[in-house]
């Protein structure tokens, strides 16, 4: 007698398929969390490498933090591969790694790609971690910026200026965003979500104690876009920080504006301190 064997109704065909495109729309999501939040450590650890880098280079330097910009005579002979912009780079002999410098959810820059390339001059413009330029490296006239000595820069910020190390900002990821009046877009080395050399403190333009760019700080008419280049638009969540004490935290931007009255939408001449004591940028 032959056993006759039963196959699979279409009806029952279309069940599993809907049951797997079912657990596929809910796994997939999970997935893609996972590897942003995988790429988010890699982006702390980078971040927690560079601060230790910076680090040794104040134990080396008499307690003081990089200029700016490298000196006339620190740039000779004058070439693309050892000029550099950025005190970030002064951590690279420290660290010996330049990949540190990327962001994994960073996009190419330029063509060809400054990360093929690894140009030390062009990975420092356009790292994927910036300076707290305001607070770091000029005095609040202005009056030290740009001398022969230090051209293009300010002199070095002594450690023992910064009232609370472990509370104030010296250097977070960076990313171009949109935002009136910002360069994002201005041609292939700034794309979105693109890195550059510094980023801005939320309310400088209307606090006296910075030496800062015009179309600077954070809000619509900042240079760098909406978030003064703090990398949240590339990360979606939040974004790394390292403290000038060297710890590193992921936050938002909100917590990292904390003590002003910033928001996404306002002009960055309104942004204003309005509680020194969570303001995280200052040296107080």
């Amino acid at each position: 007698m032959n056993r006759v064997q039963r196959a699979f109704t279409l009806i029952e065909l279309l069940v599993v398929i809907a049951i797997i495109a079912i657990l596929a729309a809910i796994l997939f999501p999970v997935f893609a969390q996972a590897r942003e939040k995988a790429r988010q450590s890699t982006c702390l650890s980078n971040m927690k490498q560079l601060g230790l880098g910076i680090m040794m280079y104040v134990q080396d330097y008499d307690e003081l933090f990089p200029r700016f910009r490298t000196t006339a005579a620190e740039q000779t002979p004058l070439s693309r591969t050892n000029r550099i912009y950025g005190p970030l780079m002064m951590a690279q002999p420290y660290i010996k790694n330049i990949d540190l410098y990327k962001c994994p959810d960073m996009p190419e820059a330029g063509s060809p790609s400054i990360w093929s390339t690894k140009y030390i001059s062009n990975v420092s413009v356009w790292a994927g971690y910036a300076w707290n330029v305001d607070y770091l490296n000029f005095s609040a006239d202005c009056s030290d910026y740009n001398l022969a000595t230090n051209p293009g820069s300010g002199p070095p910020t002594a450690m023992a200026r910064v009232g609370s190390p472990a509370a104030t900002v010296m250097a977070a990821g960076v990313a171009l965003a949109e935002g009136t009046g910002s360069f994002m877009g201005a041609n292939a080395l700034y794309p979105k979500n693109g890195g550059y050399y510094y980023l801005f403190a939320p309310a400088t333009l209307t606090t006296p104690e910075g030496c800062v760019w015009s179309n600077g700080g954070w809000g619509q008419g900042s240079l760098m876009g909406a978030y003064g280049g703090f990398e949240q638009p590339r990360h979606g969540q939040g974004g790394n920080i390292v403290f000038v004490d060297g710890h590193v935290k992921f936050m938002t931007a909100g917590r990292v504006a904390a003590g002003t009255n910033w928001d996404v939408n306002k002009k960055n001449t309104e942004i204003v301190v309005t509680d020194r004591n969570e303001y995280l940028w200052d040296l107080e």
